[in-house]
């Protein structure tokens, strides 16, 4: 993944949930990870935050944050996996989410997306309209295909 990284931009929620494909490959049990992007949406760092159960991975708001500080990020793109099953995340997932943004809005870093990699299909926080932001016209929004702003493709958790 080391030479992806370094030309790659997740400029689109395919080429993101492709990227995160690639994460869990093979992976029986959940983990989380985060991707540290520039102002185009380049990778410039991936690191796992946590591993987990084949059911729950155990992940927190300060844990982004200090990854973020130490980095340098510019925006960053959550993921993590659900390997016995949906990608449909769970209350748990709902609320991380939308924690880490309003966090990262502290800061001034946009998260992109929060990617789940189920074990036959993907969600996009992002595609869904689900992560929050509070900041109209940031160049994420106008950039990133499947930006919460724009309008939700029909539902295709079950694909």
């Amino acid at each position: 993944l080391k030479d992806r990284e370094a030309q790659s931009a997740l400029s689109s929620v395919r080429a993101a949930v492709d990227y995160a494909g690639l994460l869990f490959r093979g992976k029986t049990k959940e983990e989380f990870y985060i991707v540290c992007l520039d102002s185009r949406f380049r990778i410039r760092h991936t690191e796992l935050l946590a591993r987990g159960s084949s059911t729950e991975v155990p992940v927190y708001v300060r844990q982004i944050m200090e990854v973020v500080v130490r980095t340098g990020a510019e925006t960053i793109l959550l993921a993590h996996n659900h390997p016995g099953g949906s990608a449909q995340p769970s209350q748990k997932d709902i609320a991380l989410t939308r924690q880490a943004a309003l966090a990262m809005d502290t800061v001034s870093v946009p998260l992109l997306d929060h990617i789940i990699i189920g074990e036959k299909n993907a969600f996009s926080f992002s595609e869904k309209a689900s992560v929050p932001k509070s900041a109209p016209g940031s160049p994420c929004e106008a950039e990133y295909s499947g930006s919460p702003r724009r309008e939700p493709p029909p539902d295709k958790a079950d694909e």
